[in-house]
């Protein structure tokens, strides 16, 4: 919805112009429920591990997740596959990992096969911007339950969380 202009002037060189919408965030009291699309059965408060080494990444999902589908969740976050991995050990409430498959340390492959080792039944899907049909192949080789390319949008990943977590 924003736009990018640009004024240049030659021998004086270029400014650009980027124009981006603000929607102001309402406090929870002030939101209009009536018109709410993503009423669905949200009842229980889900624990979901986002898996992400980028910052802007994690922020932008975690506000989709918040803000935009209005899941009731409570949110873990690991920076790599390896904090992944012990993230998952220590808490049995978690119900759905988005896992990074690019990542430092371990990757997102490597973490999805030891965390189905031990939590077989834990829905993990796989979110990375290479969506070759061998990314894919090997995301659900290492135990991945689905597929999202990025970058996600609020769409697909409302569809994913139907699919995971609300219709259990």
């Amino acid at each position: 919805g924003g736009k990018i202009t640009l004024k240049s002037e030659k021998g004086k060189g270029a400014t650009f112009f980027v124009t981006i919408p603000y929607k102001p965030v309402q406090p929870e009291n002030e939101k209009d429920n009536s018109n709410n699309e993503n009423v669905t059965e949200k009842q229980d408060k889900y624990t979901i591990l986002i898996v992400e080494d980028e910052e802007v990444n994690y922020l932008f999902i975690e506000t989709l997740l918040e803000d935009e589908i209005e899941i009731n969740c409570n949110i873990l976050h690991a920076k790599h596959g390896k904090e992944a991995v012990e993230i998952c050990r220590e808490n049995s409430e978690i119900s759905f990992v988005l896992m990074d498959m690019k990542m430092p340390i371990m990757n997102g492959f490597e973490a999805t096969k030891l965390i189905k080792e031990f939590r077989p039944d834990l829905q993990i899907v796989a979110q990375t911007a290479y969506t070759t049909i061998e990314d894919k192949e090997k995301a659900f080789s290492a135990g991945c339950d689905d597929f999202i390319s990025k970058p996600i949008n609020k769409e697909t990943l409302n569809e994913i969380m139907n699919k995971y977590l609300i219709t259990k």
